[in-house]
């Protein structure tokens, strides 16, 4: 079972993030190591265009997962891909808007870190942190 521990900032169980992951048809291992980057399709503009610019370098990439959100369609944020590029793996579309139910949809940036399978931090990326986060992120996965 994809055990992950309770988040600090709100009361999400286990069972939530196995819905944005099974329900978005998403292929994750059990004891997965490495990130989720929840990306909003509206919000701070600055952070979305970092998080879309470094969504596209890292595709593919199976140490990083990208979840994008929306209240409405995906239209905007699809037109940032190739056709390609909308067929990563870890490029996940939260079409059944999981992420909103359980509380993790909002205007920043959201990032997961886990190791073997459980959650060792939430980050709520605020606009003066996007670059450097990430930028720790990218040497990190290399």
């Amino acid at each position: 079972m994809f055990c992950l521990n309770i988040f600090q900032s709100c009361d999400i169980s286990q069972e939530k993030i196995l819905d944005i992951i099974i329900q978005n048809e998403a292929d994750v291992s059990e004891d997965f190591s490495g990130y989720i980057l929840i990306i909003p399709n509206e919000g701070c503009h600055y952070c979305i265009d970092e998080a879309f610019q470094f969504a596209k370098k890292n595709l593919n990439n199976r140490q990083i997962y990208f979840i994008i959100t929306s209240d409405f369609d995906f239209k905007r944020s699809k037109v940032r891909f190739s056709q390609n590029e909308l067929s990563a793996k870890n490029l996940i579309f939260d079409t059944k808007q999981v992420c909103s139910k359980i509380g993790l949809r909002q205007n920043y940036l959201i990032l997961l870190t886990l190791k073997n399978g459980s959650l060792e931090s939430q980050n709520n990326l605020v606009p003066d942190d996007v670059k450097k986060n990430l930028y720790q992120v990218q040497k990190s996965i290399k």
